[in-house]
């Protein structure tokens, strides 16, 4: 199955969910993504607003240990950066309403590195840690810039397959969050 297939149908799937089904395994996740958050010394935690039934990791700045939390601002040329957010921060809506950080000195620009974990959305993932996105690289070209950050790809269980179509320019995670837990990628 062509990506363009498989966006179509995780899309769909993904939209069939009611919103209670949505929450209560966002909140499955964000009881998994805690615990590890706070057993590794990252520092920082990209992470996402969710967008179109993507999973609802909010709960993790309220809940979550000491960290620097940052969500994505999208740029000119499909390129991105991340500004740190607190609970109760002001957010703008993207053209393609994504909701994301202000510009200004209450939401700081944070460059990822060695200790920082990225949260990164998924429609599907296979179990070698190959994500299909939207087909936009936003994501993609953003890690590109930062190999030395520690990625998570963030998927519903039901979207997690043996094999993905798979490009040169996509990029692996590290590890894959399902309601069900934190899994490693197969090598």
């Amino acid at each position: 199955m062509q990506k363009k297939d498989l966006r179509k149908r995780y899309i769909t799937l993904r939209e069939q969910l009611s919103s209670q089904m949505r929450q209560h395994l966002s909140q499955l996740m964000v009881a998994e993504l805690i615990p590890f958050l706070e057993a590794e010394p990252f520092e920082k935690v990209f992470f996402f607003a969710p967008h179109r039934g993507e999973p609802d990791l909010w709960p993790i700045l309220q809940e979550g240990p000491q960290k620097i939390y940052c969500l994505p601002r999208m740029g000119a040329e499909r390129t991105m950066e991340f500004r740190s957010i607190r609970l109760g921060d002001p957010l703008e809506v993207h053209n393609l309403g994504i909701k994301e950080p202000p510009i200004g000195p209450l939401n700081p620009l944070h460059a990822a590195s060695d200790d920082t974990v990225i949260l990164v959305p998924a429609l599907a993932m296979d179990r070698k840690g190959r994500r299909l996105g939207y087909g936009g690289g936003y994501f993609d070209r953003y890690l590109a810039r930062f190999p030395e950050a520690f990625r998570i790809g963030v998927t519903y269980g039901f979207s997690l397959l043996e094999n993905l179509p798979f490009a040169s320019h996509d990029i692996p995670m590290h590890k894959i969050l399902t309601e069900s837990g934190l899994i490693n990628k197969e090598v």
